[in-house]
């Protein structure tokens, strides 16, 4: 928890996390803490899948002091990739 930061320092909690991301094959990009913010930190990492971001949510997440969100970032490239599959979806909006 905080305690835990204050007694180690805030490089401490860097380090940790690029650790953690290096030892599943990934990447620490940034990470950065926030001020008047709902968050604490933000953190940017590569990593080669879902499931091996998952992993660190869990880790984070086991620790107990903790609590994670993981939003996957999407290039235009890969959006434009799923654009095709649009045409596919069945969705008709409320009310019509």
């Amino acid at each position: 928890g905080f305690a835990g930061v204050v007694k180690d320092g805030f490089q401490s909690r860097v380090d940790n996390l690029q650790a953690a991301v290096a030892s599943l094959g990934g990447k620490l990009i940034e990470y950065s803490f926030c001020s008047g913010s709902e968050y604490d930190y933000i953190a940017l990492y590569e990593i080669a899948d879902e499931n091996k971001a998952l992993t660190i949510q869990l880790a984070g997440g086991a620790s107990g002091t903790i609590s994670t969100s993981t939003i996957r970032l999407l290039t235009a490239s890969e959006m434009d990739a799923n654009r095709s599959n649009i045409a596919g979806v069945k969705w008709s909006p409320a009310g019509k």
